[in-house]
């Protein structure tokens, strides 16, 4: 079984990339297929899965429901979709637009997160891992979900950008994890 974590980070950032689906592989029974896309053929909206992860995520402060048992049951989550052109570790790659976007959720607060990536920036740019006019052309936002209580973050870049994107965004997922952990760790002591 996945913990809570997994179906918050899923619900947070479906519902705010719209062309990202999930499928949830459950224990028993048919697959729940969530998104907004039709082409995808949705079970369930992100909107819908948002709501009931956020009730679910409650059930340790006396929340109970039929409703909510079956999400305790899901064992694996595959993200993708129509317009997702690559999936690497947590990192969603979104073509089909303009401008292609990378995007993925942490548990951290919008400011924790702001910093990480702020310092993620810092330490590529500092060891030569990234260009400082790559790191200039990148933007990044932030999106919290107090239901949830996770944050999306989107990576918008330049055409063309490529590879050297995927590394920037990879480093600042990879920091987020970390101060996940580190942030459990203490919350435990």
């Amino acid at each position: 079984m996945l913990g809570t974590d997994a179906l918050r980070l899923v619900a947070a950032l479906t519902h705010t990339m719209p062309s990202v689906s999930a499928l949830l592989r459950l224990d028993h029974g048919p697959q729940v297929v969530v998104g907004s896309d039709r082409r995808c053929l949705p079970d369930l909206s992100p909107c819908e899965v948002r709501r009931l992860v956020g009730d679910h995520r409650h059930l340790g402060r006396g929340a109970t429901g039929p409703e909510l048992t079956w999400l305790a049951s899901v064992v694996a989550i595959e993200v993708g979709g129509p317009e997702v052109t690559e999936v690497v570790e947590d990192v969603v790659r979104v073509g089909g637009r303009d401008e292609p976007v990378a995007a993925f959720a942490t548990l951290l607060d919008p400011l924790s997160t702001r910093a990480v990536l702020r310092d993620v920036g810092h330490d590529l740019l500092t060891t030569g891992a990234a260009d400082a006019e790559l790191l200039r052309s990148l933007r990044a936002s932030t999106f919290h979900d107090e239901v949830v209580g996770a944050t999306t973050v989107v990576v918008a870049s330049p055409s063309g950008a490529g590879e050297d994107v995927r590394t920037v965004v990879l480093a600042a997922s990879r920091g987020c994890r970390v101060t996940e952990l580190v942030e459990s760790v203490t919350a435990t002591r």
